[in-house]
């Protein structure tokens, strides 16, 4: 869906131009005339709506975490069965990652906004920090918590670990290699954009998962 930028305030045409510079050049390169010449705003208006170009980078790294949220399903609580957190935990990373679960979003702003994340993990900045604290480090914690409730707290944290990282590389794979699958599947990518993918790779990861956990449960006891 491509917003009017007509009935855009300055502060939100600033918002979605960064974006696109920011995408295209990186938050080095990116600079605050040519954010403002694609925003039809004048080169003071940055500062005036966001203090500076810093601050208004990590508004927009932000906005990644923000649109995500709201697409996912809710994590279920500690008191679920863990398989079932477990699942949640798949289908919910899934949705952060497959442009389907996106259907009312600019997709062009969507792939701009994957591409940030991904020059931000490349090359960080002292944004990637907050981030990692406000949300990857809380996602982690989650899926940690879960896997020591399937596993059994005896189970060495080096483990837990290997299994945590095991477990959320398979969705992933989908979102960093988005332009290699595009390549190499006969669809040339497209199951990547019907909704109904979302719930056959988490059963598929969860399955998968399921049986390699099985196997560390029973070599450490599960106690």
């Amino acid at each position: 869906m491509t917003v009017d930028q007509t009935t855009l305030s300055t502060k939100e045409r600033l918002f979605k131009a960064a974006i696109h510079v920011f995408a295209e050049k990186g938050f080095e390169a990116a600079t605050v005339r040519e954010i403002c010449t694609r925003a039809k705003a004048n080169v003071a208006a940055i500062n005036y709506h966001y203090g500076d170009k810093e601050k208004l980078y990590a508004q927009v790294v932000h906005e990644i975490f923000q649109v995500t949220r709201e697409a996912r399903t809710p994590y279920l609580g500690a008191d679920a069965p863990p398989h079932d957190r477990l699942k949640a935990f798949i289908r919910a990373t899934f949705e952060e990652v497959l442009p389907s679960a996106y259907p009312d979003k600019d997709p062009e702003e969507c792939m701009a906004l994957g591409t940030i994340f991904m020059l931000e993990v490349a090359r960080p900045t002292g944004v990637l920090d907050s981030i990692v604290k406000n949300h990857i480090g809380p996602d982690s914690e989650e899926l940690y918590s879960i896997l020591v409730a399937i596993l059994g707290y005896d189970t060495p944290p080096r483990i837990i670990e290997m299994c945590l990282a095991s477990v959320i590389s398979q969705p992933l794979h989908y979102y960093y290699s988005q332009s290699i699958i595009q390549r190499l599947a006969p669809d040339k990518g497209a199951f990547l954009l019907d909704p109904n993918f979302i719930t056959f790779a988490t059963e598929h990861v969860f399955q998968f998962c399921v049986g390699g956990l099985e196997h560390f449960k029973n070599s450490f006891g599960g106690n």
